[in-house]
């Protein structure tokens, strides 16, 4: 039936397959078609778990981020292929352990991130928690804390106050 463990087990692997199939097509910029995999989501999410629930948040924050990629101008889209060099770049000098290094990567990210972003979606939020996080590996706590407590902020206003992100995000405060 219809709300058997197999079928609802079922449905949510189906809603975590379009999810994925969502981000692919984003990458590829194919943004009409990733909002209806969004869209297929959304729906999934709501009967699985009902109207009220923080998945049900998720889906519709991540089907507002697909519009918001699908208005973008061809020099914002630029904008985000930047990101993703520089994030493969933070990442390798990350793993070289020059923190000090990443923090001006990082940095660039944020700016692109904010004029793109604002703070309506998490990206803005993780590139504030990517660099408390070097702040706090070079033992910078202070610093730390002021990225963390914005990206906080951020996610708080994106996400609710009930929401796994933000407990996440306080726990590391």
């Amino acid at each position: 039936g219809v709300n058997s463990i197999d079928y609802l087990q079922t449905l949510g692997r189906l809603g975590g397959f379009y999810q994925a199939y969502a981000l692919k097509l984003e990458k590829q910029k194919l943004f009409l078609t990733a909002i209806q995999a969004r869209n297929k989501a959304l729906v999934i999410q709501t009967r699985l778990h009902g109207p009220d629930h923080w998945k049900v948040n998720d889906a519709k924050i991540r089907m507002q981020r697909a519009k918001h990629l699908s208005s973008l101008k061809p020099v914002e889209q630029e904008m985000l292929i930047k990101i993703d060099r520089l994030n493969k770049e933070a990442t390798r000098i990350y793993k070289q352990g020059k923190y000090t290094e990443v923090i001006a990567t990082e940095k660039q990210i944020l700016e692109i991130r904010s004029k793109i972003f604002t703070d309506k979606f998490s990206d803005t939020a993780e590139s504030f928690l990517a660099l408390a996080n070097q702040f706090n590996k070079l033992k910078d706590y202070t610093t730390a804390k002021k990225y963390l407590e914005t990206a906080l902020q951020i996610k708080q206003n994106v996400f609710g106050q009930f929401h796994p992100e933000i407990a996440s995000c306080m726990d590391s405060l």
